[in-house]
């Protein structure tokens, strides 16, 4: 299981010794709780649920467990499940990172400012304190609070580093690349003659990749210079992922398509980047929106606008998929431009409460306030 999970990453040979080892060793723990975690990370959220809930049944005071659970609950939009997990546990006397950072997310879901502020307050002081400051910088993106959210952003690495933490810090700093590439523009993928957005995608990107070179960095480095129109820079990052991982099952099937696809709907190839997409249906969920929101930039410029409208909705009607994804406010956008050009009635879309032959002024404003 190690072997296939961390060495070649190939999923789905993993999985099948996890299967082999639950049902020849039913009492033991272990392979369920890699289990329901491997399931979730390939967006197969119902089957790591009911993973979780056996090793539950069989390790109830084990905070792994519970937090194993809570995961893919709110994923599944289950969120009043997730926090009574969470509150089982708590009950339990266990405790953990991932139980606040689940119902901060939560508590920002639900516009609770109350709980999301308690739930920060809990990093404050601890080794891991940045953590507190990566989800403030999640959240002021999300809500087009730019400025704030790139000072949240150069806090929370700082920090990190001093406490030193390379792969964290590392990963922020490739995160907060891709958030500037999908924002460079709120019509699609930004223009490739963007000389500014160019030097900051460089710059935010080298950051990166001088902290830790791992493929965590890397697949996320890649598709935001994709994205921000840097071919030969993204495709040079694509070959170092191929041979470094050749038979890694996330690489392929998910990670390596959606920078090509990002690619083609550069160079104005949409139905190329819509093909690009298929083989990454199947893991997409655990994805934080992006290859749906690819999809429905591709079929935009088709003019296949129904098409369009369903790959926005399966973002906007998965929230917990991935709770602060700047790519939500995005789909909303997308979805209206859709509704807009189909020429369809005033009835509101997603949650703005907007008519959908005009772009929603809230969405429109956070669009405005993160252009570079």
């Amino acid at each position: 299981y190690l072997y296939y999970s961390i060495v070649t990453g190939e999923i789905d040979k993993a999985i099948n010794v996890l299967e082999l080892w639950r049902k020849t060793y039913p009492l033991n723990s272990f392979p369920l709780g890699n289990l329901a975690d491997i399931l979730e990370r390939t967006g197969q959220f119902e089957g790591s649920i009911a993973a979780a809930r056996q090793f539950v049944r069989l390790e109830s005071i084990n905070a792994g467990g519970y937090q194993n659970l809570a995961s893919p609950l709110l994923r599944s939009n289950r969120y009043s499940e997730m926090k009574e997990t969470c509150q089982t546990a708590f009950e339990n006397n266990l405790d953990g990172d991932y139980f606040h950072i689940l119902l901060y997310l939560n508590a920002f879901i639900e516009s609770d400012s109350t709980a999301m502020t308690t739930h920060l307050g809990w990093f404050s002081g601890r080794d891991d304190e940045f953590t507190a400051l990566d989800l403030q910088t999640g959240t002021a993106a999300f809500q087009g609070q730019w400025r704030k959210a790139q000072d949240f952003s150069r806090r929370a690495i700082d920090l990190a580093n001093r406490r030193d933490a390379g792969e964290v810090t590392a990963k922020y700093a490739a995160e907060q690349a891709v958030r500037i590439a999908f924002w460079g523009s709120g019509t699609g993928l930004p223009s490739a003659e963007n000389a500014q957005l160019k030097a900051v995608l460089r710059t935010q990107t080298n950051n990166a990749l001088k902290l830790e070179r791992n493929i965590e960095v890397l697949s996320r480095a890649a598709p935001a210079l994709a994205a921000g129109g840097q071919a030969e820079e993204a495709k040079s990052l694509v070959k170092e992922l191929e041979i470094e991982r050749p038979k890694d099952t996330l690489l392929g099937e998910l990670r390596l398509p959606l920078i090509r696809a990002a690619l083609c709907l550069q160079n104005g190839k949409a139905k190329e980047a819509v093909e690009e997409l298929e083989i990454a249906e199947r893991c997409e969920h655990a994805a934080e929106f992006y290859p749906q929101d690819i999809r429905g930039l591709a079929y935009l410029q088709l003019n296949k606008l129904k098409q369009a409208v369903v790959e926005f909705d399966k973002i906007l009607k998965h929230r917990g998929e991935s709770p602060l994804s700047s790519i939500y406010p995005l789909a909303q956008l997308g979805k209206a431009r859709a509704m807009k050009d189909r020429g369809a009635n005033t009835k509101s879309f997603s949650s703005c409460g907007t008519s959908r032959t005009r772009i929603c002024r809230h969405c429109w404003r956070q669009k405005k306030s993160m252009e570079i």
